[in-house]
């Protein structure tokens, strides 16, 4: 099993956030994002309980300090299915990437990402987002920026 993990599979978790693509349970299970896979609802909670027992007293807190993610790729606002995306809110994403990459400890770099969301939050994407949400219909964030 190929089992990349973070901050291997950076470059996967970059393509979710930043393109909508989505990632099967199968192949997040083959990068080592997550380490087993159940057949039904009683055999995850077998597993659940299994790995909470494993991790008992044994889960350590996150290393301090940078974490090199190389470069981000260029990318058009463009989702993998083809749906056109907000170019400003990749661009506050992608900041907040970079950011929290860099950020000197587990708290700063979650506050990127929160600073990031309430950025987001407040661009015309969103409000086109809820408006199409509200009125049942695609989104066309072709003139949002």
């Amino acid at each position: 099993m190929l089992s990349l993990g973070w901050p291997a599979a950076a470059a996967v978790f970059h393509g979710m956030l930043r393109r909508a693509e989505r990632l099967s349970a199968q192949a997040a299970h083959e990068l080592g994002i997550i380490d087993a896979l159940a057949d039904d609802y009683a055999g995850l909670i077998d597993l659940a309980v299994a790995r909470v027992h494993a991790l008992a007293g044994k889960v350590r807190a996150p290393a301090d300090g940078p974490v090199d993610i190389g470069v981000l790729a260029a990318i058009e606002p463009v989702a993998a299915h083809g749906q056109r995306l907000s170019a400003e809110v990749i661009g506050i994403m992608e900041r907040a990437i970079c950011n929290a990459a860099q950020a000197p400890d587990l708290t700063s770099a979650l506050e990127e990402g929160y600073r990031a969301f309430g950025l987001s939050a407040c661009t015309a994407a969103a409000r086109e987002g809820i408006s199409a949400f509200q009125e049942r219909r695609t989104p066309d964030f072709s003139r949002t920026g």
